[in-house]
């Protein structure tokens, strides 16, 4: 998923405190550690007003060619200085691209497989899209749930491909 974000064009969906949609490409969606993701933004225009209004954001990212995607919900802080800021900034400017009039941090609170559907692989997308990936507390559950598409040890496989209570 790390290198999927890192690689493929994502896009980022809020809403204004009154409920109205927007949707925005990103090409500059980066994990940096478990359980944030960040992005820059150089427009300034309806995802920052309406993170301003409503700091709850999803990101949706599809990588068409493997048949595999993800819906990761969180909740979203716009930084306009510091190290983030700075960091961000130069990696923008590394790919040759605008410098952002901010950068968004995304604390991640849901991941969901939205592969289901695109390939054939039916149950295990179905589990994965089903069963949103909640970061609270345990750092290496984060790490292993945020950056592969680990089955929950809640659940076990039975040998006929069915999810099944443990």
């Amino acid at each position: 998923m790390k290198e999927m974000l890192g690689k493929q064009l994502c896009v980022i969906a809020t809403a204004s405190k009154s409920g109205i949609p927007n949707a925005g490409p990103k090409g500059s969606v980066v994990v940096m550690d478990d359980g944030l993701i960040v992005f820059s933004e150089a427009t300034g225009g309806k995802t920052y007003r309406n993170l301003l209004e409503n700091p709850v954001v999803s990101i949706m990212c599809i990588d068409r060619e493997k048949s595999d995607g993800y819906q990761i919900k969180g909740k979203a802080e716009i930084v306009s200085s510091g190290a983030l800021f700075d960091q961000m900034a130069k990696r923008q400017q590394e790919r040759k691209k605008p410098v952002p009039k901010y950068v968004v941090k995304v604390s991640v609170d849901e991941i969901y497989s939205i592969g289901s559907g695109m390939q054939g692989n039916g149950w295990l997308n179905n589990l994965f899209r089903q069963t949103p990936f909640s970061f609270q507390t345990d750092s290496e559950v984060i790490h292993s749930r945020l950056l592969s598409r680990e089955v929950p040890a809640t659940l076990t496989v039975a040998a006929h491909g069915e999810p099944v209570e443990p």
